[in-house]
């Protein structure tokens, strides 16, 4: 699996995230990552752009023969979740889900569950497996 990552150095959220995916990588093999600095590669960041803007950080997974399998980011649920506690207040809590653990837990889990996600995805694929004849 090769992950394309468009993020910046001086970019909080992908300070924060982008060594979660070298954690990933790191423990399996079959992810490859690839990082590009968005403001060095503005097409690309064109094409990842997310609600009209090259926000970062921005992931497209491929598949080993460069088929788009997913787009994930800039933020994960967890963190709209405190952003938005943050900067709208509990006014109208809606109750759907229980207070926050550590948020770096969440957001390490919700990245987990998209590599996860993209990996089955991969993995149960007819046509990757006709192709590894398995």
């Amino acid at each position: 699996m090769k992950v394309l990552v468009l993020a910046g150095a001086w970019c909080g959220d992908c300070v924060n995230q982008c060594p979660i995916f070298d954690h990933f990588a790191a423990a399996n093999e079959k992810i490859r990552i690839h990082f590009f600095d968005r403001d060095d590669q503005p097409e690309l960041a064109t094409a990842l752009s997310t609600c009209g803007a090259a926000r970062v950080p921005s992931v497209l997974f491929l598949s080993e023969d460069n088929h788009v399998c997913g787009r994930y980011g800039d933020r994960t649920l967890s963190k709209y979740r405190q952003m938005a506690q943050d900067q709208l207040g509990a006014a109208c809590p809606t109750g759907l889900f229980p207070p926050e653990q550590s948020l770096l837990d969440n957001v390490t889990q919700e990245w987990l569950n998209e590599f996860e996600r993209i990996q089955l995805m991969l993995r149960t694929s007819g046509r990757l497996r006709e192709m590894h004849g398995d």
